[in-house]
């Protein structure tokens, strides 16, 4: 933490992620209006305008929802589906990094032959045969997202267990009897779960941005469910008249999107004191 408070831009972009992070927890109890209300006679309202003692910071779109009560719904589902991924996906990654990097021979090679074959496999695909298997759902799409990103973690993390298992400290655990499970648990896990922070860090960025990407398309979650990616298609027929649909979802994406890089690249610098960039900030 010490480290990490000298990074300048790694303390703005945790603050973008908790703020965010408390918006999608908060849900409901913050937003100005049932996000699912809708009010023709207010419809393609302007910012900060006012209608039955109601203020519309962000306006209102097509059929008349408050845009600020879906850009704050759309928070939860967005963050949901990215942490979720990103948990259940580095668990596998390091899992399987883990094994194959220590333990070596047939285990080894069966996780790098399933690391190469999960690779070959373009995510598009994946993702379009999974909605057109499990439909429009949450739960399919962070297994969509589990299913084809545990790979980043697997490599490094078995590159790093490689070059860890012969060090002075591992031959010493072995030396006093400690078991296999027990070096990896105590001894492998510590030391790769920088690593392993990093690329969650940069993976909660990309599947953000992935999940707004297949919900501008039709292809991520329900059309029932306000998705910053979906509110911004909504959006598009009426960005002359009310440009303001789509740029709300879409700069909290930005916004959000680039947090979270400021983020992974402060963590970044902090595992690795020997970069350039801290030997400065240091």
């Amino acid at each position: 933490m010490r480290r990490f408070r000298k990074h300048p831009g790694g303390v703005i972009g945790s603050i973008i992620v908790l703020m965010a992070l408390c918006l999608a927890i908060a849900g409901g109890r913050v937003a100005p209006t049932n996000p699912k209300a809708i009010d023709l006679d207010n419809r393609l309202l302007p910012p900060l305008s006012t209608r039955a003692g109601t203020t519309h910071y962000l306006g209102t779109d097509q059929v008349g929802r408050d845009v600020l009560s879906n850009v704050i719904s759309g928070a939860r589902v967005s963050m949901t589906i990215g942490f979720v991924s990103v948990l259940g996906a580095g668990t596998a990654g390091l899992v399987l990094g883990l094994l194959g990097g220590y333990l070596g021979g047939n285990v080894d090679w069966t996780v790098r032959v399933i690391t190469d074959t999960q690779m070959s496999i373009p995510f598009l695909l994946l993702a379009l045969a999974g909605v057109a298997i499990f439909g429009h759902d949450v739960r399919a799409l962070i297994g969509i997202f589990i299913a084809t990103s545990w790979y980043v973690y697997t490599r490094p993390v078995r590159a790093l267990v490689l070059s860890l298992r012969e060090t002075a400290f591992i031959e010493a655990a072995r030396a006093i009897g400690c078991s296999s499970a027990r070096i990896l648990l105590f001894h492998m896990l510590p030391s790769v779960l920088g690593i392993a922070a990093v690329i969650g860090s940069l993976e909660l960025a990309r599947i953000i941005v992935v999940e707004a990407s297949l919900s501008f398309l039709g292809a991520g979650v329900p059309p029932s469910t306000p998705s910053w990616g979906s509110l911004i298609s909504d959006g598009r027929p009426y960005l002359r008249e009310a440009w303001w649909i789509s740029a709300a979802p879409g700069v909290a994406l930005t916004i959000l999107t680039v947090g979270v890089y400021l983020m992974g690249d402060a963590l970044r610098d902090v595992f690795d004191p020997t970069s350039e960039r801290w030997k400065v900030l240091r």
